[in-house]
């Protein structure tokens, strides 16, 4: 896990080159505490310098050069220093992430009479991306965001994962143009604005949605899209980009078969697939602990990676909260007592959040959709301090099984369009059982479900405070409702199609920026084995009926959990996650300084908000006549960020 960047200008002066990459490095430099490393491009040879210091290169203009920060997970010596070059100095690939399952295509490329100095996955990619260009990609079962430069061809190929697990940013001006891990990176360089752009902006306070689009809060800056690749000719003297796709997850999903699949045997077939993901992503030359909430998924993979741990590595990672109605604590106990791992709990609180909100909402670059993420950062902070610096993550199974609520009206719709009205009826009336609550709610809940996911975020906030956008400005209320999902989505029923386009679009990207983030603020690499693609595919190719089954959700994956995870845990039914107590946080030690937000004259002068109902909002939520502290909580947070934008963590 590393953080990767690059800066191209035709014919610019070696040293004004070098200067700008070692400017991105730093920017970045959490992200690979371990290693740095250089590389410069002029058009007659290529550099490698371990400090960014090119002096043979000084007599001949530069192309460009790469950066990289090096975090060491897989062979920890120098054999795998980044920038890495080929033997005949050609090709140099600069790469952050995880190929898992190198092992297996290394013994395919020694079977060719590939010789290797390394025992990284790094060089395994070199090898394959020389053989194979990007024909070899899809062989790649990982998480990754690299940049390959041919210095024969003076071409630079940049590629991110399937889902975009990594990230990869970049932009271009005239002649120039750089890339990077993080934004923050990009804007160390002189040239680069960070004048906001405002459709993010709208996507953002109307729907509560982030990462999304290609687009970024900054309007020079977008990312390359997930399951994407680009190159770029410098032929010329000025960057010509072509961005395409080199996987589609509509067509990998309509490839699936399942339809002989009893529900008995996907849920063998689940467990299957997912114990074989834990097991590449325990692949590693240092430490490997797991992220336990007390949910299922966190759950799962505890207890299916503590077989395969050795006794050092049998480490968990749990926030927790006193006096809190939502806190986790006694699942957690469960977990732990049925598997004998070491847990290590921390206890995030308010006051600990406004001290390090600056400094989070920092390495996120953006702004971020409620404090929940909070919780993360400490678990990630405590991972690092204990000395654990891979952890396995529950990330992309509530976006593939169906494990949010709001999924259950988009099945009753999907039901009730299908003419199925006493399957309809039976499915409203059992989830009502499960939840305690009336079967005409649920019933009256199908409307939502007709409507796509953005729209159901605005018609939610008729009825409940935390989904109010009357405070924001109307022109960004018009913008917000022309925006539609980018992603193509799988054929067939309607609820996997929702499921898709928010693990695509409306959901789960935001998440995978999170986690990035915190975690390397902490120089911690996360890996997900619900993220693996063969898995994604299958469940999302699964029949809605598998995964909401008699009001029940992930009921396919609960079964595939018998006698894997403790009963108690198995039979939950309440969804939390790492929420924290925000609405409590806001009243108490955060109301200060959203007091100060939102009564400040200047907030009258904001081209974003209507500043009368946001403050009638703060004041009721404070007065605790209503519950606002998402609606408030973006407000405040889009305010930090742009007061931050030139000021140091």
């Amino acid at each position: 896990m590393c953080g990767i960047a690059g800066y191209f200008q035709p014919n610019a002066a070696p040293a004004a080159v070098a200067a700008r990459l070692r400017r991105m490095a730093d920017a970045q430099c959490h992200r690979g505490p371990d290693q740095h490393g250089f590389a410069l491009f002029t058009a007659a040879a290529a550099h490698a310098s371990p400090d960014g210091d090119f002096p043979a290169a000084e007599t001949q203009p530069a192309l460009g050069g790469f950066a990289h920060q090096r975090l060491s997970i897989l062979d920890l010596s120098d054999a795998g220093r980044q920038p890495m070059a080929s033997a005949d100095g050609c090709d140099w690939l600069c790469f952050n992430g995880e190929i898992y399952n190198f092992r297996e295509l290394r013994v395919e490329l020694e079977a060719a009479g590939i010789r290797f100095h390394s025992t990284s996955d790094t060089e395994v990619l070199l090898h394959l991306l020389r053989r194979r260009g990007r024909e070899a990609l899809p062989a790649c079962n990982g998480m990754w965001a690299f940049a390959w430069w041919n210095q024969r061809e003076q071409t630079l190929f940049l590629c991110r994962d399937r889902f975009g697990i990594k990230p990869l940013y970049y932009w271009q001006e005239g002649n120039r143009f750089a890339f990077a891990s993080e934004i923050k990176a990009l804007l160390a360089l002189p040239d680069v604005s960070s004048e906001p752009y405002e459709p993010a902006i709208a996507d953002y306070l109307v729907h509560g949605r982030v990462d999304c689009f290609d687009f970024t809060f900054f309007k020079g800056i977008r990312a390359l899209p997930p399951g994407h690749c680009a190159a770029i000719s410098f032929a010329g003297g000025t960057p010509r980009m072509t961005i395409t796709p080199w996987w589609n997850l509509a067509e990998a999903v309509d490839a699936v078969d399942t339809a002989s699949l009893s529900f008995g045997e996907a849920a063998e077939r689940l467990r299957g697939l997912l114990t074989d993901s834990i097991q590449l992503r325990l692949r590693s030359d240092v430490p490997v602990g797991t992220c336990l909430s007390g949910g299922l998924d966190s759950s799962a993979v505890v207890c299916l990676a503590a077989p395969h741990l050795s006794a050092a590595n049998q480490n968990t990672f749990s926030a927790c909260y006193r006096d809190f109605a939502k806190d986790e604590s006694r699942w957690i106990r469960m977990v732990v007592e049925a598997t004998g791992v070491r847990p290590h709990t921390v206890y995030p609180d308010g006051a600990g959040f406004r001290q390090d909100v600056r400094r989070l909402l920092h390495h996120q670059d953006q702004p971020f959709t409620s404090t929940s993420i909070y919780a993360q950062w400490k678990v990630f902070e405590l991972s690092r301090r204990t000395g654990v610096i891979v952890t396995l993550d529950g990330q992309g199974a509530d976006e593939t099984l169906a494990g949010y609520d709001y999924f259950f009206p988009v099945y009753y719709a999907q039901l009730l369009k299908a003419g199925r009205l006493f399957a309809w009826a039976g499915a409203c009336r059992s989830r009502a059982a499960r939840q305690h609550t009336s079967a005409l709610r649920e019933a009256l809940g199908t409307a939502g479900g007709f409507l796509n996911h953005r729209t159901m975020t605005r018609m939610a906030g008729l009825v409940s405070a935390q989904y109010r956008t009357d405070w924001v400005a109307p022109r960004l209320r018009a913008a917000a409702r022309g925006l539609r999902s980018p992603q193509p989505l799988p054929r067939g029923e309607q609820l996997n199609q929702r499921l898709a386009e928010v693990f695509t679009s409306s959901g789960l990207p935001a998440l995978l920026r999170y986690a990035d983030r915190n975690s390397m603020a902490h120089s911690v690499e996360s890996r997900m084995p619900f993220m693996d693609w063969r898995l994604v595919t299958f469940l999302l190719a699964l029949p809605a009926s598998y995964k909401l089954r008699d009001g029940e959700s992930k009921a396919v994956f609960r079964e595939a959990l018998r006698g894997v995870i403790p009963e108690p845990v198995r039979a939950r039914q309440d969804k939390i996650g790492f929420e924290t107590p925000e609405a409590d946080w806001f009243r108490t030690v955060l109301r200060p300084d959203i007091a100060e937000f939102a009564e400040s004259a200047s907030l009258g002068n904001s081209p974003w908000f209507d500043a009368p109902r946001l403050r009638d909002l703060w004041r009721r939520h404070a007065a605790g006549s209503l519950n606002a502290s998402r609606p408030l909580w973006r407000a405040w947070c889009l305010h930090l960020w742009q007061a931050g934008l030139h000021q140091a963590p």
